[in-house]
């Protein structure tokens, strides 16, 4: 099972993404904890973890020359653990001021980018140039209760009524994929690798479209215990991730989770987030903040 697998990755020899690159070593078996969410990390039906962030951070560790193993448990535990160091390691992490006192933050290691879903036909929704539009375009936004998507829109929700009387939310992604396709929204906001795979999964991808325009764009890293996790180690997964953004297996990782025309549109997407020129420390939770 996935939650009990351990991954051992030899300490010896050469890892190489195209070009020869040296191990280097971290200093213990990094426990990284987890739950279900496609699709970031999830478990398929035979039980083995697989996902966008478990693709990477196996990228990342074995780069590191790391040991690693998993352990499932929910989102609040897992922050507790992380705090106690019983948990060493958790993926798709946002920075927060209150999660800096006990925990220490990975480079970021690929991008959050959330964007408009619109049907296909919907022109209207095509020719928005930005979220703050929706008010004065008569459009219908669909949005996941509880989720951030950068200050525009907070601001916007939280200022002005038109727009807020154009928002329906729901605890539910399928469920406002359902209301776009259905004709009671116009749009729904998304991050960009969940809206594709839900509407996958729903078999609809043919009739709708992303947003030429992101509603924003953000950063993701691992999170780090402080009692459990040393500085070296850090450093090991910081240089790791620098070195594996730079081979294709990333920019093959990032394209199997979205479509080619997705990367054409926003070339962002596959490029190197820890050694760019907006690089970091956000200062709010990403969409789907774990």
């Amino acid at each position: 099972m996935a939650s009990t697998a351990l991954k051992i990755i030899a300490l010896s020899g050469i890892f190489a993404f195209g070009s020869y690159a040296p191990l280097l070593a971290c200093d213990a078996v990094l426990n990284v904890v987890y739950f279900n969410s496609a699709p970031y990390h999830y478990e398929k039906d035979d039980g083995t973890l697989t996902g966008l962030d478990v693709e990477i951070l196996e990228n990342v560790l074995t780069t590191a020359g790391c040991q690693w193993r998993y352990t499932k448990m929910p989102l609040k535990r897992s922050l507790s653990a992380l705090r106690a160091g019983l948990a060493d390691a958790a993926m798709g992490a946002s920075i927060t001021p209150e999660r800096e006192r006990y925990a220490y933050f990975s480079q970021a290691y690929r991008r959050e980018m959330i964007v408009m879903f619109m049907r296909k036909e919907n022109e209207a929704a095509r020719r928005l140039k930005r979220i703050s539009d929706v008010p004065t375009s008569n459009l219908r936004v669909g949005a996941h209760l509880g989720s951030w998507y950068g200050y525009e829109y907070a601001r916007l929700f939280e200022q002005s009524k038109d727009f807020r009387n154009r928002v329906l939310q729901s605890v539910d992604y399928e469920n406002l994929y359902r209301a776009l396709l259905a004709d009671r929204v116009d749009v729904v906001i998304d991050d960009i690798f969940n809206g594709h795979a839900l509407l996958l999964k729903l078999g609809v991808i043919d009739q709708v479209d992303a947003h030429v325009n992101p509603v924003n764009d953000s950063l993701t890293h691992f999170m780090l215990s402080r009692k459990s996790v040393s500085t070296a180690t850090i450093e090991s997964i910081d240089h790791a991730i620098r070195a594996f953004q730079h081979s294709p297996v990333y920019k093959s990782i990032i394209a199997h989770y979205v479509p080619e025309e997705y990367i054409l549109r926003y070339p962002l997407l596959s490029t190197s987030p820890a050694i760019d020129d907006v690089s970091s420390k956000p200062d709010a939770p990403t969409a789907h903040a774990r």
